[in-house]
């Protein structure tokens, strides 16, 4: 399992750090102060799937958050 952590931009300027656990190059768990928030599946398109929104992420956020994340994307 990788981990690695991604800082992400808010609208509102102030940035918010998160932690990433990957078991493959196609799912992503986003986690905050070890809370499982939400997980993105990568799709073969460039697109991404959000699913287990635990952490009611706004769908702005999940478009910040994974365009950080295809920086990761192998």
């Amino acid at each position: 399992m990788d981990s690695f952590n991604i800082v992400v931009m808010l609208k509102d300027g102030s940035f918010v750090d998160y932690d990433v656990k990957s078991q493959s190059n196609d799912d992503y768990e986003i986690i905050k102060k070890g809370n499982h928030l939400i997980s993105f599946k990568a799709n073969s398109n460039g697109t991404w799937t959000a699913y287990g929104n635990s952490g009611g992420i706004d769908e702005e956020l999940q478009e910040r958050i994974t365009n950080q994340l295809n920086g990761f994307r192998r």
